[in-house]
């Protein structure tokens, strides 16, 4: 079986923008992602005002569709996007 940041998984998913993007990194950039968005809810109880985070960038997301997009759904979306690609 081919690895998933092989130059075929990236061609099949949309492009080279995809090589080298395997499902530890997208975990690693979803937990990432999850801890500043814990922290910034953190110091919102503490009554700071800190700004909302944004998640970082991956090849398959686009800023303005991830910022209409809460964080519970950006999550899950990504955790299906793992588990499909793990599947095929």
């Amino acid at each position: 079986m081919l690895d998933d940041s092989s130059a075929y998984w990236a061609a099949k998913r949309g492009g080279a923008k995809f090589r080298g993007w395997t499902s530890e990194r997208y975990t690693n950039y979803l937990t990432i992602d999850l801890l500043q968005y814990i922290l910034y809810t953190l110091q919102r109880t503490g009554g700071a005002k800190p700004k909302k985070p944004d998640p970082l960038p991956r090849p398959d997301n686009k800023k303005e569709s991830a910022k209409k997009r809460g964080q519970g759904m950006f999550a899950a979306q990504a955790l299906a996007a793992l588990r499909e690609h793990r599947n095929q």
